[in-house]
């Protein structure tokens, strides 16, 4: 059952932006807009600067208290997206980093969930209120299911569904409505037949095709949440459907939505890995390096030896040993760099020397 679980709650780390549409309208759209950006080139410093000063000009929206804690998943998404690049290049399988700031992370949504049924009392439709406790609930699944605790996260990733699903009926022709169930009808698509029976229990159900064709909706129909689109997409093409260059298509969307974003380089790296173009694998690197100066400071320190192993790994690939040697000598010297990280570039480093 845990494996039941983790699958069908991967479809909830995607953070969407709200957006104007028909009758549906969003409090602080522009602001929200600015912090998102901020948060997707990885500088939370000031997307938490706009989110708080949303929650303080609109006490009674729900919109800066979802953000603000939603900041905490971004770094934990950027912890996961560490971990999927290290096992890329590694000797030995990266360890599980632990999911930071639990406490604050589920008190903030539930103070959003609060805020929420407080407006839904009122309004059962409110666009808004449902979409923010659907997300919250969908974040507290996610996180309860990283930590272990399954059973707190099978309970919030069924509320969080119901209500992405009520939304949607509710806002058939609003793309931002689209992308929750299509990324869960995209994962649940994925399960074998007896793990879909399962799972159809928890009121989850939808096929692979069905997914990709929402999400392909979705990036078409949402005025503001063709990122998050992109990025699934880009992601999903290359670690599941097998096809590097459909991803591809779909980090240059993402690049042309959000110039400079990390995720597209991110995204783009695991496309050229699959390819086996090594060189350009390795430009995708190099550019991810050179947008580390705008990254949050905790996360730059984190990716930046991570960076410097990938490289040397590549030129190590390449018959560069010289050049791969100073590269993960780079790693080592790095301030803070992860123990299981510095045991890798040790390694390596020593091969690359003939130490070994």
């Amino acid at each position: 059952m845990p494996r039941v679980i983790a699958v069908v709650l991967l479809w909830l780390t995607a953070v969407v932006h709200p957006a104007f549409a028909g009758e549906a309208s969003f409090t602080g759209q522009n602001e929200i807009l600015r912090g998102l950006d901020y948060s997707y080139s990885l500088r939370f410093a000031e997307a938490k600067e706009v989110f708080s000063q949303l929650a303080a000009t609109h006490p009674s929206s729900p919109a800066g208290r979802f953000y603000m804690a939603a900041i905490g998943w971004g770094i934990a998404e950027s912890d996961a997206r560490w971990a999927v690049m290290a096992s890329y290049y590694c000797i030995t399988p990266p360890p599980k980093k632990k999911t930071r700031d639990t406490a604050a992370f589920e008190s903030g949504l539930a103070e959003v969930i609060v805020l929420c049924d407080a407006i839904l009392a009122k309004k059962p439709d409110d666009f808004e209120a449902l979409f923010y406790k659907a997300g919250s609930h969908a974040f507290l699944a996610r996180m309860h299911a990283h930590v272990g605790d399954y059973l707190s996260a099978m309970t919030h990733g069924k509320k969080s569904a119901a209500i992405f699903d009520r939304l949607y009926a509710l806002y058939p022709q609003h793309g931002d409505a689209m992308i929750g169930p299509a990324i869960y009808k995209y994962y649940v698509g994925r399960l074998p037949s007896p793990l879909r029976w399962i799972v159809g229990m928890l009121g989850l159900s939808g096929t692979k095709e069905e997914g990709l064709a929402l999400a392909e909706k979705a990036f078409s129909a949402a005025l503001l949440s063709r990122v998050e689109v992109a990025d699934f997409l880009a992601r999903t093409y290359v670690v599941h459907e097998g096809n590097p260059r459909k991803s591809l298509e779909w980090a240059a969307l993402l690049e042309q939505e959000l110039p400079g974003t990390v995720a597209a380089e991110f995204d783009r790296l695991l496309a050229y890995h699959a390819l086996g173009d090594a060189a350009n694998e390795e430009a995708a690197v190099i550019r991810l390096f050179n947008r580390l100066p705008e990254v949050d400071p905790r996360l730059r320190e984190l990716w930046e030896p991570l960076l410097y192993y990938v490289r040397g790994s590549l030129r190590e690939n390449a018959g560069d040993r010289s050049a791969a040697a100073a590269l993960f000598k780079k790693a080592l010297a790095a301030p803070g760099i992860d123990p299981w990280l510095k045991s890798e570039a040790g390694l390596k480093l020593r091969r690359t020397e003939g130490r070994q």
